[in-house]
């Protein structure tokens, strides 16, 4: 064990992030079998298996799950003495940031973001891909995004998270709703059918449930996965929507819509910024985490918790 090839643990690191060779091999621009031959090596010096294959994916072994930890520690703390050498210059940086939002944010955040990173760094690209909760960590584990912001989910440890926002819900519909005339009612409410925005195809959302709790129920009409497509049904019709007041009122710029509040009691919608654990000190990382900050500040119609600078900036702050 004293003679263990400190570049075997990189390989260790990358299959249990993966959870595939090819993948961890695309990682560390190795060879399939130059990653094989590792794990291989790291199997004789371990003697354990350290990876099973369970279908498409290489599930690790218990005592892979024991290490993984001290291993990433360590790891982290060497690749942090490299960086401490450099200095981190964004005009030469190279490099595309893939950026995971919920529906309705990249209307209010990517042309403000563009225009940061564009200032300081003209060979920066940004990536902007659908913000799915149930792959979230996962997507971060692999590198498929290099960051995301969500509602508030449990997280592992390898996931690092910052408070952003607190965002209220509102009623939407057409401009001159009937029901939107005078303070909405829960009665008045149930009684118009709903626009549901939502990215599962089926099944009740948390308002439903909410409701349910209530025995109340309410009555989808239309179900979409874009609220912009949302606020044009609106436009054509009597239906109503339930949806985040700063995206409302982004979309009434171009969609004209009335709102009023939400007639019965819902939770406020708590928005986190995500990252994986081996970027929290990435000099590069943390310039885009500054960038998205910016930007969000720019936005009207958001309001940053004001602990969301020291949250999303720890790693540099504490360097």
């Amino acid at each position: 064990m004293s003679k263990l090839d400190i570049n075997l643990l990189a390989v260790l690191e990358a299959i249990y992030d993966e959870g595939s060779i090819t993948r961890a091999a695309d990682r560390l621009c190795l060879s399939q079998p130059a990653v094989s031959h590792a794990l291989n090596r790291l199997r004789s010096t371990y003697k354990d298996p350290l990876f099973t294959r369970l279908g498409h994916r290489m599930q690790p072994s218990p005592l892979t799950e024991r290490i993984i930890q001290p291993v990433k520690g360590a790891l982290r703390t060497l690749r942090d003495s490299v960086n401490a050498g450099e200095v981190f210059d964004p005009t030469q940086l190279q490099r595309e940031f893939r950026l995971g939002l919920r529906d309705g944010m990249n209307t209010a955040v990517m042309p403000a973001l563009l225009a940061e990173v564009n200032r300081q760094a003209p060979d920066v690209a940004i990536a902007s891909h659908p913000c799915h909760p149930q792959q979230l960590e996962e997507s971060l584990a692999h590198g498929t995004l290099d960051l995301a912001i969500d509602l508030l989910k449990p997280v592992s440890e390898s996931i690092q998270h910052a408070r952003l926002m607190f965002e209220p819900l509102c009623v939407a519909g057409r401009p001159g709703h009937p029901a939107l005339q005078q303070p909405l009612d829960t009665a008045t409410y149930l009684a118009h059918k709903q626009v549901l925005v939502s990215p599962l195809q089926q099944g009740p959302e948390w308002v439903d449930h909410e409701l349910a709790r209530h025995g109340l129920r309410r009555r989808i009409g239309a179900r979409c996965h874009s609220y912009l497509c949302a606020a044009y049904l609106l436009r054509e019709s009597d239906y109503l929507s339930i949806i985040p007041r700063g995206i409302a009122l982004i979309l009434n710029e171009h969609i004209p819509l009335s709102m009023c509040d939400v007639p019965f009691d819902v939770p406020t919608l708590e928005l986190h910024a995500y990252w994986h654990e081996r970027a929290d000190k990435d000099p590069a990382h943390l310039w885009f985490r500054e960038k998205l900050l910016n930007a969000l500040r720019s936005v009207p119609y958001i309001s940053l918790e004001s602990d969301a600078p020291k949250n999303m900036l720890r790693a540099a702050q504490s360097a």
